[in-house]
């Protein structure tokens, strides 16, 4: 031992000689000096800069030789080309055929509007500037090269050969911007965006490669972008394996593959996206065929992209694996029940307002293109998901349309999209959305946070609470007699308190929800969110009637609480944060009856009805409810309903008639969910997401340059005060800098910067 320790002390020992002999050196001049210490504060700033630099150390792409572009050139046909280039993941413009035109030319004049994405007119500059402006949303719409769809879409339409030179020419300019970036700008290397840009290049070297006169320039710095975004779209660095965004950089190279396989990367890519997707197919989807996205819109989304997979895989050569196949098809069953007759989606969590034509899906595993399913040829089904945190209730009566209720219960740590919305609902009939939540806010507007916290939804929760509560969430009873259905769920946060949510659908036109809060560190708030076409007028008590919808239906909503509560209705109100429904993209103000409870333990009921009369519902909860006993009396406009709840059983008697419902416990999740988990964490250690925190290194060099500057200036200061400055002090001096610096920089990289 004592040996070790003596090597210890030769090696410190040596290293003080060094710094010492260094720092003598640097001594002999002035200029020298000052080189040395400002150069330690460069090398420090330098260190702190350099792992985002290698992050985005990307291999040159040399010019394609001429016997690849040729083979190009012919190979694939037109076929596959206007195939692969149609399996688009990019967010798309409003725009209708008729007004296809119109905006192409605006485009051509320098200026373009985007409906759906920006309702703003903008003035077109070239890149970098074009997709440097606007809201995030608009710049990864630009970043995708959706303005050249655009003109292409135009020039498809058209012939006109002005719509496919202008998209050529501005393509031609990207391609030069991307070349010559050595870090990212906007959304010039975001996921998404380079994802979307491969179906467009794809579509645009199939018009270029015919196009007569075509500049040999253009097809080299055509191809040289496709090369570029297939390295940051294999880089491991730049691999988000959390979300769709990584199946949507995986099928990006499959793209590549399929459209430009006589590129010398190719088989590579291929390889690594094949293998990639497999990886996220074991958290991806559940085993009960729901996209684990937090939403029925990211839900419909990773249906479309796992069946463009499977096609895509074939367009490769090879074969589709069982699993991938069997998560397509479990999808499109699942995407089935949730759409609804008018094509629309509930609105949980970053669902769309957008109406659906159907389900794409892929036939013969792949073996064609894939078809289009139109939603009038499905069937929905009722469907409990407990894995997956969803239940799907369908009630069809004779006389009247089929109504659909949702229940979410769905958090999946890590996993992309996750609004605070556990325990939310929605109630849907006969094209009218009873019950909603706000659904996907526009990314970077004004609210954005609070769509996406508690306020967006009508779960129920803390006045304030924040998103990232720490909190669980399970599924506890389940219930069916008739067209009777009971659902029971909680959730737990880690500071106590206790949110129990109670759903009994007893038709087509009747829900009642039961809330109890126990253990609420702050007053609990509640807000029933209406659909965009109903207004809410306040009848005597705690009653509500909406107005006429055009099937002449209302809605009329009774509420009763143990103790009182406020309540109030709200309509497009910022603070608090409620009456909002994102409508074609935007935030629409709608109706909202906000309620408020007082702090402590409280139980509240809420009755929804649906039928042609203005009369109110009247609602009695007897005194001293409690989550596993209660009873209570309503009168929806037509009938007299008694209800109760001991235990298990939870019994009901309308018109001399008694419905029992024996309440179970649901399935046993606990290894499914821990094989979910599982594979989602070895995914993350396989590729550990990456942080951009530039703006935080920017910042720490700007502090270390300006104290550079004034240790500098301290130094000069007090050598002109001892003058001469005695050698050793200049030593020592020099000596404890480096030490400082050295110091500094592991405090920066080991805590500051983790």
């Amino acid at each position: 031992m004592p040996r070790i320790f003596g090597y210890g002390d030769m090696f410190w020992r040596g290293c003080a000689t060094a710094l010492r002999h260094f720092a003598q050196a640097v001594d002999q001049s002035a200029v020298k000096g000052t080189a040395f210490r400002l150069g330690l504060a460069g090398l420090v700033c330098l260190s702190i800069y350099a792992p985002h630099l290698a992050h985005f150390l990307l291999p040159p792409v040399a010019n394609i030789e001429d016997r690849i572009l040729k083979q190009l050139s012919s190979s694939p046909d037109d076929k596959t080309l206007d195939e692969v280039s149609g399996y688009i993941f990019s967010i798309r413009a409003s725009i209708a055929l008729a007004d296809l035109q119109k905006h192409a030319e605006e485009i051509l004049a320098g200026h373009v509007t985007a409906p759906g994405i920006s309702s703003t007119s903008r003035q077109l500059q070239g890149y970098p500037q074009d997709y440097a402006q606007g809201e995030p949303g608009y710049q990864l719409f630009v970043a995708g090269l959706g303005l050249e769809s655009l003109l292409l879409d135009a020039f498809d339409q058209t012939k006109d050969s002005r719509f496919l030179i202008q998209a050529m020419s501005r393509i031609g300019n990207f391609s030069d911007v991307d070349a010559a970036a050595i870090a990212p700008s906007d959304f010039l290397w975001n996921d998404h965006a380079v994802a979307s840009r491969i179906a467009v290049l794809t579509r645009l070297w199939r018009h270029a490669r015919n196009f007569v006169g075509i500049d040999s320039l253009i097809k080299q710095k055509i191809i040289k972008l496709v090369v570029r975004s297939g390295n940051l779209l294999a880089a491991p660095g730049h691999f988000t394996v959390r979300t769709n965004h990584g199946v949507m950089q995986n099928l990006a190279l499959l793209q590549i593959g399929a459209a430009f396989p006589w590129l010398e990367q190719v088989p590579a890519w291929r390889s690594l996206a094949i293998d990639r997707l497999q990886l996220q197919l074991g958290y991806y989807v559940s085993s009960e065929g729901m996209v684990l996205e937090h939403s029925p819109g990211y839900h419909a989304h990773g249906a479309e992209l796992l069946n463009m997979a499977v096609r895509l895989v074939v367009l490769n050569g090879q074969q589709p694996s069982a699993e991938l196949i069997r998560s397509a098809s479990r999808t499109d069953a699942v995407l089935a029940d949730l759409m609804r007759t008018n094509g629309t989606l509930p609105l949980i969590g970053n669902s769309s307002s957008d109406s659906y034509a159907g389900l794409w899906e892929s036939p013969g595993n792949g073996a064609s293109p894939l078809v289009m399913r139109p939603r009038s040829t499905l069937e929905p089904a009722s469907r409990l998901m407990p894995l997956s945190g969803y239940a799907i209730w369908w009630t069809q009566p004779a006389e009247t349309s089929p109504s659909q209720t949702v229940l979410a219960w769905a958090k999946h740590d890590g996993h992309g999209h996750k609004h605070a919305d556990e325990t939310s609902i929605t109630f849907w009939s006969n094209n009218t959305d009873w019950i909603s939540n706000v659904g996907y806010w526009p990314y970077g507007a004004a609210g954005y946070d609070a769509a996406n916290g508690w306020s967006g939804s009508n779960a129920p929760h803390e006045v304030s609470e924040s998103a990232a509560s720490k909190r669980t969430t399970s599924l506890l009873a389940l219930g069916t007699a008739k067209t009777w259905r009971f659902l029971e769920t909680e959730r737990l946060n880690d500071n106590g308190s206790r949110f129990r949510r109670q759903a009994l659908q007893i038709d087509s036109d009747t829900l009642l929800i039961l809330d109890f809060v126990h253990s609420p560190v702050r007053e609990t708030e509640l807000l029933w969110t209406f659909g965009p076409n109903l207004k809410m007028a306040k009848l005597p008590g705690a009653s509500y009637i909406s107005n006429q919808t055009p099937d002449g239906r209302r809605l009329a909503f009774a509420t009763q609480s143990q103790p009182a509560v406020d309540i109030e209705i709200l309509r497009g109100s910022s603070m608090p944060f409620a009456g909002w429904v994102v409508t074609d993209r935007q935030p629409k103000a709608v109706d909202t009856i906000r309620i408020v409870t007082g702090k402590g333990d409280f139980a509240l009921a809420s009755l929804f009805k649906v039928g042609s009369s203005d009369k109110p519902t009247s609602l009695l909860l007897e005194q001293g409810a409690q989550p596993d006993k209660w009873a209570l009396k309503f009168y929806d406009q037509e009938r007299s309903i008694q209800l109760n709840r001991v235990g298990a059983k939870l019994k009901g008697e309308l018109a001399g008639e008694s419905v029992l419902l024996a309440l179970t416990a649901p399935p046993d999740i606990r290894q499914d969910a821990a094989k979910l988990r599982e594979s989602y964490q070895d995914a993350v250690k396989r590729f550990p997401p990456w942080r951009d925190i530039s703006y935080y290194r920017l910042r720490l060099m700007a502090v270390l340059f300006i104290l550079a500057l004034v240790v500098e200036a301290g130094y000069r200061i007090s050598c002109r005060h001892y003058r001469p400055t005695p050698q050793r002090l200049t030593r020592n001096f020099h000596m404890a800098l480096t030490a400082a610096w050295l110091l500094t920089a592991i405090w920066a990289h080991l805590f500051y910067l983790r």
